[in-house]
């Protein structure tokens, strides 16, 4: 088993170049062994950076690399873990200097604390769209592909928002991967035996102009009773800098017919406004439905900035009521197999107790059962058979058919 030494070396340097974030001194991150685990890419707002399968680094400069980001708006950052040896347990924490104080503060600059993980693919695809050129002369073109050696990895992505009320201007960057399985061991400084750290440049732009969307489902939300009324209601975000006043809201259920109203009121930058609409809504009786709901029109002008986010599509589930679900291949099965009945469990709760019921048969695979909405030691869950007789139902966690192979329920939250 590996011993991880940490050693803490502080010392600063100069960082100089244009379109980065020279003007601060920062603190030194990286491994002390290039050997095992690695960083094999980084990509988020523009920046697309990847490494030798053969090269293996303990601390990368790669802050001539800059993405741009606009307060208030979100980004993914995506960034993949690979090997130069060994396969161990590792973790990424990703932080940015929103404040150029030339620190990494764990509270307010980071944005990200992935893994642990120890699993790696032995492969990795890219998809680009070009466009063919017009005004070249019609005929056949060579189509050259290079192949590099195939490396292991593992990749996460993540989901970060641009604070409001930060400077525009040049920010660092930094990702740090370490083998490691537990947060408090690492941090953006000083030294780690294995893994890897690199720096970037993200530039960020003032959220200038005008940009409003949907940030949010509040109403009908879980347990949801079939056939009921429920009210719709949404929240309204502005992601700019200019106020938003007036627009057009609306919300739709599955294919039915769209509601529209017109919405007045004040969203200054960085806030939201809670809209209830006049018309509610029957929900259906039973199953999934999908929910859009809409905000266009901002002050009068049209399209915004940002028509991605006008529009946010909901799925809901209505809760299961008290009775009993049969699980199985037949044609009259509630469910047709055990995920799907934890499926409806997770999506939409329930209103009473229930009871599984699965048909006779041997049923691969092991499941997790999480928090489920309407649960109480009054409203509970039971899995039987539909014969009453144990034996009749046989649970195996895979095709190996071992007595000791056993299925297993994992209880969370």
């Amino acid at each position: 088993m590996k011993s991880v030494l940490f050693k803490l070396l502080i010392f600063t340097s100069l960082l100089l170049g244009a379109g980065n974030a020279s003007a601060q001194q920062y603190c030194t991150s990286g491994a002390t062994s290039t050997a095992d685990s690695k960083i094999d890419s980084v990509i988020v707002a523009g920046i697309v950076s990847g490494s030798s399968a053969s090269t293996c680094e303990t601390y990368t400069d790669n802050t001539a690399l800059s993405g741009t980001v606009i307060q208030g708006s979100s980004y993914n950052i995506r960034v993949v873990s690979g090997t130069c040896g060994g396969t161990y347990t590792r973790m990424f924490k990703i932080f940015v200097d929103w404040n150029n104080d030339g620190t990494f503060d764990q509270a307010i600059d980071s944005i990200a604390t992935l893994g642990p993980t120890t699993t790696l693919v032995a492969s990795e695809a890219f998809t680009h769209n070009f466009t063919v050129p017009f005004g070249i002369a019609l005929g056949t073109r060579r189509n050259t592909k290079r192949h590099c050696k195939v490396v292991a990895s593992e990749a996460f992505t993540h989901n970060f928002t641009v604070p409001f009320g930060i400077a525009p201007g040049a920010k660092r960057l930094r990702v740090v991967m370490c083998e490691t399985s537990t947060p408090a061991t690492f941090s953006a400084c000083g030294t780690f035996t294995w893994g890897e750290t690199e720096d970037y440049t993200l530039n960020v732009l003032g959220a200038t102009g005008l940009d409003a969307g949907v940030s949010s489902l509040v109403s009908p939300a879980a347990p949801l009773t079939g056939g009921a009324t429920s009210q719709v209601v949404m929240n309204v975000g502005n992601f700019r800098a200019d106020p938003v006043v007036s627009g057009t809201v609306g919300y739709q259920i599955d294919n039915n017919p769209p509601v529209t109203e017109a919405w007045t009121g004040s969203i200054l930058q960085g806030l939201t406004a809670t809209h209830t609409f006049a018309t509610p809504v029957t929900l259906p009786t039973s199953g999934v439905f999908t929910i859009r709901t809409w905000f266009t029109n901002a002050n009068g002008l049209g399209v915004d900035l940002n028509p991605a986010n006008d529009t946010l599509v909901s799925t809901r589930c209505i809760s299961l009521a008290s009775g009993l679900y049969t699980v199985g291949a037949s044609a009259t099965a509630s469910y047709p197999s055990i995920p799907a009945a934890l499926s409806a469990l997770a999506c939409g709760g329930i209103a009473g107790s229930v009871t599984f019921a699965i048909e006779p048969g041997t049923y691969y695979g092991s499941y997790t059962l999480g928090s489920i909405i309407g649960a109480s030691t009054t409203n509970q869950i039971t899995f039987t058979s539909t014969t009453g007789l144990a034996a009749d139902v046989v649970l195996i966690h895979d095709t190996n058919a071992s007595v000791t192979n056993k299925t297993i329920f994992a209880i969370s939250n």
